[in-house]
């Protein structure tokens, strides 16, 4: 009974797969010539189907997206450990604050392509970034040498406060020949969507 129903409900959901990105299609489901499908994301890369190299047409499949009205989905995190399985309209919403989800490398350059888990930013920062430190403590005190400050334009540090992770980044701007402006951010680095309400 419960294994079949699983089963089944899997082979339901496989049919909704991207072959492109394998996330699932959600409404509204376009297919090509031959009824193959491509999610919404996808879509707008595609000219041709992925499968059998039809033109990708702007059809529409109303059945199927009235059967995937029924179907819950898994999170496109679920390789990363996410096991909820949502309806199409709760999918996309949920996705955006998954505990799962990737997190892109906050370090203020921009250049780092790294994204990871919540829980790997700190790890990741500290070994791929060599000049980020890590400390422990209810203050902030970022130390700056004065050789750094002719070249740098910023600086950051991983902050253990209130048993929560915190990235630290101070940067300073030129206002004239001799006026600096300095500005702080603070970001809480947390796989805890409650942790606003923790302060």
């Amino acid at each position: 009974g419960q294994v079949a129903m699983a089963a089944s409900e899997d082979s339901m959901v496989s049919l909704f797969e991207c072959p492109v990105c394998l996330d699932s299609v959600l409404p509204p489901i376009v297919q090509c010539r031959n009824g193959h499908l491509v999610c919404s994301s996808c879509r707008p890369n595609v000219d041709t189907c992925p499968i059998c190299r039809e033109q990708l047409d702007d059809i529409r499949n109303l059945a199927l997206e009235k059967i995937a009205e029924k179907v819950k989905f898994p999170c496109k995190f679920k390789s990363s450990g996410c096991t909820l399985m949502l309806s199409a309209a709760d999918k996309l919403m949920h996705q955006g604050v998954c505990l799962f989800r990737f997190f892109r490398c906050p370090h203020p350059s921009g250049q780092c392509q790294w994204q990871g888990c919540a829980d790997e930013v700190r790890g990741h920062l500290l070994s791929a970034h060599p000049f980020v430190s890590a400390l422990k403590d209810k203050e902030i005190m970022l130390h700056v040498e004065a050789s750094d400050a002719d070249v740098i334009s910023y600086w950051m540090q991983m902050q253990l406060c209130f048993g929560r992770e915190f990235l630290v980044v101070v940067r300073r701007r030129q206002i004239d020949d001799d006026r600096w402006c300095y500005c702080a951010v603070v970001q809480m680095i947390d796989q805890d969507n409650n942790a606003a309400n923790a302060f």
